[in-house]
């Protein structure tokens, strides 16, 4: 059964960093984080069509944003002067009145959106053209693997293999689209990082290949369930995005990360989403920034105080140090 999304106040936004908290900013990621600054997320849901064994959603209560919430909070993002949007989910791809709000959007003079996609619904090319038509610029893409068999499994839909590639295909010989690869590293597919990045670099897009970003695992959601087949030490996953890196700078594409903590990613900080970005709350009444997004994550090991990347570090979820503790950030702190 769904349920009414209640009227929030406040929406996720994504904010610039005055000066990026590295000491080598990487162009790329510079890039892809001015096209991501200023950005308010319309949240329209944690219903999807797919049900990904390390989704972080909590699907026991499943909801949706009525239309008349989205126009809401659209009206008033736009007296905000927010001109970019993030459309997320859930999977906003399945909702009947995806071209009306982003009509809606474009008529408020929000005209910068990104459709935040597991792909499904764009292998098919006339949702593709239509999206377009209707002022999707920018698309955020999952794929967590180009092995089909690896995709169909941690996605658990049958299909997955097949249309998400279809849609990157799609999205490729689109004219005025660009896309960016979002995948979440778990213990099924770090082995196949590298192979990752070798497929994007084959990729024959109209314009850029695609940046990709890796992602550190959040134990939440729907992990739990499959928590010992997928889960993986964060410095593994740390390893292997080090790895992609490296093999990223050979063959010309574009690696960054997320949610992994620069401890573990000593000389790579500059590829940290993180040191560019910050994700905050803004409240749609009083015009108010709120507290950094991530209140389930802490940074109290011993040598977070004095590692120079403390202040915008996001931290380590509470659920991974429950299980894991501190030793593997301890060991490998960047002291000042």
């Amino acid at each position: 059964m769904y349920h009414q999304k209640t009227l929030d106040p406040t929406v996720d936004v994504t904010i610039l960093r005055d000066t990026p908290a590295c000491d080598s900013p990487v162009d790329f990621m510079l890039r892809f984080s001015r096209m991501c600054s200023h950005v308010f997320h319309l949240n329209l849901g944690n219903v999807c069509n797919m049900s990904c064994r390390y989704c972080c959603l909590d699907h026991s209560h499943q909801y949706y944003a009525t239309p008349e919430s989205v126009a809401d909070t659209i009206r008033k993002a736009a007296r905000w002067n927010f001109r970019k949007c993030a459309l997320v989910g859930g999977e906003p791809t399945i909702r009947r009145d995806l071209l009306h709000t982003m009509q809606l959007l474009t008529a408020s003079g929000i005209n910068e959106i990104t459709l935040t996609t597991n792909g499904l619904m764009l292998s098919y090319p006339k949702v593709v053209a239509s999206l377009v038509n209707a002022g999707m610029r920018t698309v955020h893409l999952s794929i967590d693997d180009f092995d089909p068999e690896t995709t169909v499994w941690l996605s658990r839909n049958p299909r997955c293999g097949e249309l998400v590639f279809k849609a990157l295909m799609n999205l490729m010989g689109t004219p005025g689209v660009e896309t960016f690869l979002y995948g979440v590293v778990t213990r099924a597919n770090v082995a196949h990082m590298n192979n990752y990045v070798d497929s994007v670099a084959a990729l024959k897009p109209i314009s850029h290949k695609p940046t990709v970003i890796f992602s550190g695992m959040k134990p939440a959601g729907s992990t739990s369930e499959d928590m010992d087949r997928i889960f993986l030490p964060l410095s593994e996953s740390a390893a292997a995005i080090r790895a992609a890196i490296d093999r990223g700078r050979e063959v010309g594409v574009g690696v960054g990360f997320k949610n992994i903590p620069n401890c573990l990613m000593p000389g790579y900080e500059g590829y940290n989403l993180d040191a560019y970005l910050i994700e905050s709350e803004f409240n749609l009444i009083t015009g108010a920034y709120g507290g950094s997004v991530g209140s389930d994550r802490q940074k109290n090991g011993k040598t977070c105080g004095r590692c120079r990347w403390n202040e915008p570090c996001t931290g380590v979820f509470s659920e991974y140090t429950r299980k894991m503790g501190w030793d593997e950030f301890e060991s490998g702190g960047v002291r000042t």
